[in-house]
């Protein structure tokens, strides 16, 4: 498994997974972003769970590959077999959740403009529609 592949996994893990008050685990996420720009650990407790579940699934060597695709891993020099698994998890898990982050951050910014266009359409549409009867009213 890539890394892209994990962030991938760990978003529909995050769609699949109920929240109350919310349609999914994920939407509460955005929703969140949308709102304060962040999410509290409400949402984060089950993202951090995924994660690690997903982490800690992977063998060593996996972890580790991994984890040399993110910028640290890629960065460090030290011979993957002078690395210490658990580290490397911890790690990764960090990166992971950092990865998560960023797309939720870009889903919601996403999603924000979105509506803003769907608002302007509609009030467009509903100022085209009322004009012609404007002209009607007088006014004293």
């Amino acid at each position: 498994m890539h890394l892209f592949e994990a962030i991938d996994a760990i978003r529909e893990k995050a769609i699949g997974m109920p929240l109350p008050g919310e349609a999914n685990l994920w939407s509460g996420v955005l929703e969140q972003i949308r709102r304060n720009k962040y999410f509290d650990q409400r949402c984060g407790v089950p993202v951090e769970e995924i994660i690690r579940s997903l982490v800690h699934g992977l063998d060593d060597a996996k972890a580790i590959a991994m984890w040399r695709e993110t910028d640290e891993g890629a960065a460090d020099e030290t011979d993957d077999e002078e690395l210490v698994a658990s580290c490397v998890r911890m790690d990764l898990e960090m990166e992971l959740l950092q990865a998560i982050m960023n797309l939720a951050y870009e889903e919601a910014q996403d999603l924000t403009s979105q509506l803003l266009i769907c608002a302007i359409r509609f009030f467009a549409s509903a100022a085209h529609s009322v004009l012609p009867y404007l002209s009607t009213i007088r006014c004293r």
